[in-house]
């Protein structure tokens, strides 16, 4: 079996010692270098840590929280993302505990593995282990400033996976592996099938990238195929692709049929996903949405990477097979950036996957330039000027890592003075016509007023509130899209009061001023969208009585529920 890896040469020689550096300064520049960049990744992780929940990370959860009880998704808690979200979410509160820390405990062990994954790629194309961390580092650094409402997505857990299908695809055995090494190399294509088939089932655009992988696996069989004929020489990298790609998503779809929901699923996917696309889609054509698309990502990059990227253009090439990496992941992604444009929705968290990826080549150019300026203490300054400027906004232009370096002086104010902690988080984690305090005093309100075991309905975009006041959902429905929507409101209105009558939930919320039509396609919000719903407003007239407004939420009891105190413990 051919080899796929560095091949012996005159270049690894070069590129041997430029991994170890020369001369006791550069040795020293370069573990100061690391040492900062290892604070660096320790306080963009403390950030993350502290960072709550937006309303999608509140959806996500509240759905891991029915799995875990063994409900079903989409049945028996409705959303329309692809499960893989959920199965995330659902592992990190078994193994964290079911608060709002342990998803982000889980996402930075995710993003810890960017470091080896990232190493191992640039050793096989750059000859440099150390500028995989270096890549690490700056993707780390590009992502983790986007904040609570664009991380703990599923574009970000899917670009980690990218990244570890990146390093399996490009495995190559030793010379001399013998049958053992063949079996290896199987595993790992496996592998990276399986990977790119767990990034589709976060998010559908982000599995294009097996496309890719398979290319380039195939291009380098080229002597085996000109040896023993292109069906011979496919043959393995085509079943091991083929059965690694089809092992998860068989495994969701035995799930959902153990449970009896595979019509649920099918539905939320290729029945209400559609028409939520088409609400943009409708109205824009191909071209546009893909310039879109690749301008948005070059915007994004800029504050970040662009130094990295320009130098990746311009300086000489670290090793032979630079080019084949920097091209292999540009064509990932490429089709993830196509995934962005087919939604027709620009929301900052869809190019997470893309952010850390553009990392691996921006940290790659950074190298570049790192390897030239160690050679002295001046130029060593100026490489430590620049980093500093993009990582801590010293200069003009650079607006998102100021916000963040802002609101992370506010989290640390925080910690160092109690009293400022509620108050400060309640601002932090305002966003849109979310309003973090009202949802906070409105779960106060309701443990100290229902039942510990009562449940609760939220009409509107809300789901946080479920978390905040422990009371579980009394409807599928955790919230009210489907019913505000032309294409799905008949029968999830007529679901949703079934469930509702069978079971009244002892309070309801009603949600003020959160008008969302590009999810809608509707410019009502809640409130409004209750006088098109003459079913749920006579419920609401007939069985519940206001008992609280608190901002933009109207607190309904139902009339004769029994008070606080006196629910099942």
């Amino acid at each position: 079996m051919p080899s796929t890896g560095v091949e012996a040469s005159a270049a690894d020689s070069a590129r041997a010692e430029r991994e170890t550096p020369p001369g006791a300064f550069a040795r020293h520049a370069e573990r100061a270098l690391f040492a900062l960049l290892a604070l660096l990744t320790l306080v963009l992780f403390a950030q993350l840590l502290e960072y709550g929940y937006g309303r999608d990370q509140a959806i996500y959860s509240l759905i891991a929280d029915a799995l875990l009880r063994g409900d079903a998704p989409y049945r028996d808690a409705w959303d329309f993302k692809t499960p893989g979200i959920y199965a995330v979410y659902a592992f990190a509160r078994a193994v964290f505990g079911g608060n709002f820390a342990a998803v982000r405990v889980f996402e930075v062990l995710a993003l810890i593995s960017l470091f080896p994954a990232f190493a191992i790629f640039s050793r096989r194309h750059v000859g440099s282990t150390r500028a995989g961390l270096l890549c690490a580092a700056v993707a780390i650094l590009a992502y983790v400033p986007i904040e609570f409402w664009y991380t703990g997505q599923p574009e970000g857990f899917g670009g980690i996976a990218l990244a570890w299908a990146l390093a399996c695809a490009t495995y190559s055995p030793p010379a001399g592996a013998g049958r053992a090494g063949e079996w290896r190399q199987l595993a790992a294509w496996a592998g990276a099938a399986a990977l790119y088939s767990i990034a589709a089932l976060l998010k559908p655009p982000l599995g294009g990238g097996i496309l890719v992988s398979f290319a380039f696996v195939v291009a380098s069989r080229r002597p085996a195929a000109s040896a023993a004929g292109w069906g011979r020489a496919l043959a393995a990298p085509s079943l091991a692709f083929a059965v690694g790609g089809a092992l998860p998503v068989l495994a969701t779809l035995a799930y959902f049929a153990a449970l009896g929901a595979l019509a649920d699923l099918s539905h939320a996917l290729f029945v209400f996903a559609p028409g939520y696309t088409a609400i943009d889609f409708a109205d824009s054509s191909a071209w546009p949405l893909l310039g879109r698309s690749l301008r948005e990502w070059l915007l994004l990059t800029a504050p970040f990477n662009l130094v990295g990227l320009v130098a990746l253009a311009l300086l000489p090439p670290l090793a032979s097979r630079e080019r084949l990496g920097i091209a292999h992941v540009l064509g990932v992604v490429a089709l993830s950036l196509l995934g962005v444009a087919l939604q027709a929705k620009f929301f900052l968290y869809h190019y997470a996957a893309v952010l850390l990826l553009t990392g691996l080549l921006a940290g790659w150019g950074y190298w570049k330039l790192w390897i030239r300026a160690r050679r002295s203490a001046l130029t060593t300054a100026v490489f430590a000027a620049v980093l500093a400027a993009i990582a801590f906004d010293l200069a003009p232009g650079l607006p998102e890592m100021r916000v963040f370096w802002t609101r992370s002086a506010l989290r640390l104010e925080a910690h160092m003075k109690p009293e400022l902690r509620i108050p400060y988080r309640d601002g932090l984690h305002n966003f849109g016509d979310v309003d973090a305090g009202s949802n906070r005093r409105a779960a106060e309100w309701l443990i100290a007023n229902t039942p510990s075991d009562a449940r609760l309905f939220i009409w509107g975009f809300e789901p946080v509130i479920y978390h905040l006041s422990a009371r579980r959902p009394a409807s599928r429905y955790i919230y009210n899209v489907p019913q505000r929507t032309e294409w799905a409101q008949a029968e999830s209105r007529q679901t949703l009061i079934q469930e509702l009558t069978a079971a009244p939930p002892a309070a309801v919320v009603v949600v003020h001023r959160d008008s969302l039509p590009w999810v809608t396609g509707s410019p009502l919000d809640s409130a409004a969208a209750l006088t098109t719903f003459p079913e749920l407003q006579q419920l609401l007239r007939k069985e519940y009585r206001q008992a609280r407004r608190i901002g933009d939420l109207q607190i309904l009891l139902r009339r004769h529920s029994p008070g606080p105190g006196t629910g099942a413990r």
